[in-house]
């Protein structure tokens, strides 16, 4: 069984000499939903880079639960600000869209 998509989507990152923060990274519910995060933690190198992945995971973790997009990003920033020093941050977009409704809500 392969369900027909919804929605396209295509995303590129051109890699870069030394580890960042820049991140992309998207869910599809069992509903048809899809969420989208592009982000981009501060600083350069392994730390930004290892903040990155924290974000990620808890991106994922959060996402499941199908909050409203506000509500996940309240989450995910309890739960990355618990992760980060006090010298980084991170700057992200989310993007949720309901394609059966022809609806999308970003943040």
């Amino acid at each position: 069984y392969k369900r027909q998509a919804l929605i396209d989507a295509a995303g590129f990152i051109e890699v870069a000499d030394e580890p960042g923060g820049d991140f992309y990274d998207f869910y599809e519910t069992p509903d048809r939903n899809t969420s989208f995060i592009i982000g981009d933690v501060s600083g350069k190198g392994q730390e930004a880079s290892d903040y990155m992945r924290k974000t990620k995971k808890a991106f994922h973790a959060i996402v499941k639960d199908n909050f409203a997009p506000v509500d996940l990003i309240t989450k995910l920033n309890d739960a990355v600000s618990n992760c980060y020093d006090k010298l980084h941050f991170v700057t992200l977009t989310y993007l949720q869209v309901e394609a059966e409704k022809k609806q999308f809500s970003y943040i």
